[in-house]
Formats: C-alpha cells, sequence, structure tokens
C-alpha cells in the first residue's frame, strides 16, 4: 500500500533506518538487501566475483566490482531468455493477465522468477534459459554499486534450449 500511497517512503529494520524515498527509488535502487526483500520480488543469488565476472545460477555474467563474496539480485521483469542464460524448469505459472509470473527450479535450492510476455509462455516442465538484463550488487548486505546493465544476450526461442 505504501509504494501506491506514499510520496516518501522510510523502510526500518531492528530500529534502524535502511533507506528514505520515493517509491521507485526504494524499488529501482535498494540500498540494502533487507529494502530490497522488502519492496516487490528480487530474485537472490549468492555468488563469488572473480576477475569481473560472478555466477548466476550458472550462468557467467559480468559484475566490475573487487573480488569476493557478494549477493547478486534481478527483478523478474529484468531478465529475458537467453541461450546462455540460467538453466531453469519450469514448476509454476500464474497467469497475471497481461503478463504470467513464472517459477523456476534453477538447480539445488535455486528458484528464479520471471515476469514472462503472454505471448512467449512456456508451459510447466518445459526448461528454457533466462539472463538477467540488470543487476543490483550487495556486499555485507549493503549496495556496492550502482545496477549492473547486462549487455542484452541475444534471445532464442524460449522452449529446448537447455
Amino acid at each position: 500500500e505504501a509504494m501506491e500511497l506514499a510520496d516518501r517512503i522510510v523502510v526500518m529494520s531492528e530500529g534502524r533506518i535502511e533507506q528514505i524515498g520515493a517509491p521507485s527509488d526504494l524499488y529501482l535502487a535498494p540500498a540494502s538487501l533487507t529494502v530490497a526483500r522488502f519492496i516487490g520480488t528480487m530474485n537472490e543469488v549468492n555468488s563469488t566475483v572473480l576477475a569481473g565476472r560472478a555466477d548466476f545460477c550458472g550462468a557467467t555474467v559480468s559484475v566490475a566490482v573487487p573480488n569476493g563474496q557478494v549477493t547478486l539480485l534481478c527483478r523478474p521483469e529484468d531478465m529475458i531468455a537467453s541461450p546462455n542464460g540460467a538453466v531453469g524448469r519450469v514448476t509454476r505459472i500464474v497467469d497475471l493477465g497481461p503478463m504470467l509470473r513464472l517459477t523456476l527450479s534453477a538447480g539445488g535450492d535455486s528458484e528464479l522468477v520471471w515476469l514472462c510476455p503472454r505471448n512467449a509462455a512456456p508451459r510447466v516442465d518445459d526448461v528454457i534459459r533466462l539472463a538477467p538484463t540488470r543487476l543490483h550488487v550487495y556486499r555485507d548486505g549493503k549496495r556496492i554499486e550502482p545496477d549492473v546493465p547486462v549487455p542484452t544476450p541475444r534471445t532464442t526461442s524460449l522452449v529446448g534450449v537447455a
């Protein structure tokens, strides 16, 4: 409700202010993992950066931050089908009208959520590959750089690209 009604939002955790800003600022540029988890849906992947590259559910992404542990976050609307993307099996489809929200099992305990255009909808149990088009990068719970636009990979058909 705050996203719809407020001009400014204060997100607090354990008595501390995490971020103050317009709803769109909190959504598009969460200052911490707490804010990111609180405002909207995020795909969250713990990874390690080595030489500017990190693993995103089996897909390699470029991340221009120093080597070390990071948490990569990607909104469901910031993913596209790509032959170089993370492999996932569709486990659930929720009809949102003009879009579908797909849940994918991406190996182990990893799960990805993707907002899919209606005209490109796979079916439950289809295997597809998804790549982020924009990442949020965090270290020790705090944002360590502005959003990382990921070079747009070549798109492909959604089904049967595993």
